[in-house]
């Protein structure tokens, strides 16, 4: 049995349905988002993949894309950048080495361009030896304990952290060293700084110390904080383009249904969407189809849809 296109598929199901089809366009989509990670081999105590998992699930509601790769050589070239409004980086690599030149070229003409760079904890450890990384990231890291602590925040009148409440949980408590002249610092712990931001060219850099392992990544707080600072990287003109998709909030209504995961009945899932609204959850990935290896759902059978159980939850999944 032969595939049918996605677009045709979707045309199919409009006419069913009854209702127009409407696909997001250039002036109208969602953010497309690069998790540029590494191997946890890399480092035992930083697991990427599973940090993008959080964060895959948890922004997909609010019109956030992301794309996993672990190869800096896939990653860092101007081909696969320009699919993308914004890069956020964890994982470690060479931290006391270069970046390799044709990758920090691409990084930086990216950045320059327009794009926002995210890089998130570990990645100030990165690349010590390349000054034009350590620059764009504003500081490098020197070392670090651990403790339980919350951040302080020093400037709350940044869109970032105005009105942000912050969290308290056990991160390793990192010290940087050939700080940036060119930062805005948003969060201090014990007076060094830990949360900041830079332009440069066009583009937008947000730095934060927190995110050592789940203690901190499964916080609503934190995930909130890399929600807004990845709206304002991506700048103005991406998040119009967001905001003119007007995506439909997820709304929860009252049910009776069989819950088989926790085996106790289901008392509410959310409110189906129409059709023309569900496709701005479902579309607008990124330009190119880029793999994303093991961390994609498993591929159905032909003629077989992938159907949720009634106790799953759905908001942040796109299936």
């Amino acid at each position: 049995m032969k595939k049918i296109p996605l677009l045709l598929t979707l045309i199919l199901a409009a006419v069913a349905f009854g209702a127009p089809l409407v696909i997001p366009k250039k002036e109208a989509r969602r953010l497309e988002v690069l998790f540029f990670g590494a191997p946890t081999k890399n480092h035992a105590g930083h697991d990427p993949i599973t940090r993008y998992r959080v964060l895959k699930k948890q922004l997909g509601d609010d019109g956030i894309n992301l794309t996993y790769l672990d190869d800096p050589a896939s990653a860092l070239n101007a081909a696969t950048l320009q699919q993308f409004d914004a890069v956020l980086m964890y994982g470690n690599w060479a931290q006391r080495g270069e970046m390799p030149a044709a990758q920090e070229k691409a990084l930086l003409g990216f950045v320059e361009g327009g794009g926002g760079f995210l890089p998130i904890h570990c990645a100030s450890a990165c690349y010590g030896k390349s000054e034009a990384f350590v620059k764009l990231v504003g500081g490098v890291f020197k070392s670090h304990g651990g403790e339980e602590f919350s951040p302080t925040t020093t400037k709350s009148t940044h869109e970032i952290t105005k009105g942000y409440q912050g969290f308290k949980a056990w991160d390793e408590t990192y010290v940087h060293e050939r700080h940036g002249k060119d930062r805005t610092i948003l969060q201090e712990r014990s007076g060094e700084p830990w949360t900041w931001i830079r332009n440069q060219g066009k583009g937008r850099v947000f730095y934060t110390a927190s995110g050592h392992d789940h203690r901190v990544w499964d916080q609503p707080n934190f995930q909130d904080l890399l929600k807004r600072a990845i709206y304002w990287s991506v700048g103005d003109d991406a998040r119009a383009k967001l905001t003119a998709l007007k995506l439909p909030k997820f709304e929860m209504m009252d049910v009776e249904l069989p819950g088989y995961r926790k085996r106790k009945l289901v008392t509410s899932v959310p409110k189906p969407f129409e059709p023309a609204e569900s496709l701005k959850h479902q579309l607008g990935r990124a330009r190119t189809r880029l793999r994303d290896r093991d961390h994609r759902l498993p591929q159905q059978p032909a003629g077989r849809q992938h159907r949720p159980r009634p106790d799953q939850d759905l908001r942040g999944h796109r299936w």
